[in-house]
């Protein structure tokens, strides 16, 4: 398969999303790290680690298919939007309650299930807008581009975030997530989409 450049250099509404994708992806990367980094250095246990792993992966799995319908009916822009709003808020009261050196685990695990939750419900929109903002015959690429810059943020997201840590701590490198939302959220607003409700 080709690359066809007209997909981001000619198509404004792709290349928001795409950035807005890439961006999000790059800050989610960081707060991974940071993330299992702090449980870890808290409590000393890879049990939590792996209980917040699956406070993360389980609601996505439980939740896909009531998305995958009830989206459908609402304005998907709007529910990207709204979802990267969640995590930005989310992320950044996280960050707060670290720097004031609040540690509750309990609250970690509620946090991992709303960003879960957002995530969950941005990726199904963000796949049910697409089709809708780029020609058929450019699907292909489109989620192409899409997947190799997931791959490749994930990549440079886990070193720098391994880096920001040692340097500046997961307090900072968390907070720096939360920006990431806004970023994202920007750039889906400069998305022209009308919604049509089905």
């Amino acid at each position: 398969m080709s690359f066809n450049k007209s997909i981001i250099f000619e198509n404004n509404n792709f290349r928001n999303l795409w950035f807005a994708r890439t961006i999000s992806y790059f800050g989610d990367s960081l707060y991974n790290i940071a993330l299992m980094w702090l449980v870890y250095e808290k409590t000393g246990s890879a049990f939590h680690v792996g209980l917040i792993l699956v406070a993360k992966f389980l609601p996505q799995l439980l939740f896909s298919m009531i998305f995958g319908v009830w989206i459908d009916k609402w304005n998907r822009k709007w529910l990207m939007q709204i979802s990267d709003f969640i995590q930005a808020f989310t992320t950044g009261v996280f960050a707060v309650l670290l720097f004031v050196d609040v540690f509750e685990l309990q609250y970690i695990y509620f946090i991992t299930i709303i960003l879960s939750l957002c995530n969950n419900l941005f990726g199904i929109s963000n796949t049910s807008i697409l089709p809708e903002l780029v020609k058929k015959d450019l699907l292909i690429t489109a989620n192409s581009l899409l997947s190799t810059s997931q791959q490749v943020a994930r990549l440079v997201g886990s070193t720098v975030g391994g880096i920001l840590i040692a340097y500046t701590g997961e307090a900072t490198v968390i907070a720096i997530n939360a920006i990431t939302f806004f970023v994202s959220l920007a750039f889906i607003q400069f998305i022209r989409y009308e919604y049509t409700p089905k």
